[in-house]
């Protein structure tokens, strides 16, 4: 618990401090989509994000033993080269209906790093919600010679819900499809999933 707390107070230094450097950054501009499908029983997952220029919308669904949500992320973006070339925010307002509660409005931000290497390539996310005070830490390493990429997160609320995931994907062939394998250590569910990536 101590290592989550303090990650989640770093990331939410980073996001104050980056703020700041959005007054001087033009807004991004790249245009993509990214959906993705993640199956186990009683905790399945589904993501659809589609960006044109600085403007982004995320639809989000998922379930889990007792219950489901579904939200939405409306975001404008912003390079922040202060933390490196290919690092962006984005904020926005958010919006999350669990079944048999109430609709819960908030605000969200996500800072995201994309950078080349000479074997592939690093992602990595950080997205913080004030609904419930998520958090998502997620990094991802690709290899594109052989398609395989392998990722790692962590995640949570102030509602009890804390999660870790490991997980491997496979591209297919040249295309933006990937076969995805990973297993949630907290519910000891392993899950097989497919996402598509034109970004």
């Amino acid at each position: 618990m101590q290592v989550i707390s303090g990650i989640r107070i770093r990331v939410g230094v980073c996001l104050c401090a980056v703020a700041a450097a959005i007054a001087v950054s033009g807004p991004v501009r790249a245009d993509g989509e990214f959906y993705q499908f993640d199956y186990a029983a009683r905790g399945s997952s589904a993501v659809a994000s589609i960006q044109r220029g600085s403007y982004g919308v995320a639809l989000g669904w998922s379930e889990w033993q007792d219950g489901q949500a579904v939200s939405l992320f409306l975001s404008r973006g912003w390079p922040v080269p202060q933390l490196g070339q290919g690092t962006t925010i984005r904020l926005g307002p958010s919006f999350r209906q669990a079944r048999g509660r109430q609709r819960d409005l908030g605000v969200r931000a996500t800072l995201e790093h994309f950078r080349p290497t000479s074997w592939g390539s690093f992602f990595g996310l950080a997205d913080l919600n004030s609904i419930k005070r998520e958090y998502l830490v997620l990094a991802e390493f690709s290899h594109w010679e052989t398609g395989l990429a392998g990722f790692a997160s962590l995640q949570g609320d102030n509602d009890g819900f804390h999660e870790r995931t490991l997980g491997v994907s496979v591209r297919l062939g040249d295309s933006p499809v990937r076969l995805r394998l990973g297993h949630r250590f907290r519910a000891g569910k392993t899950f097989l999933g497919i996402s598509i990536n034109t970004f």
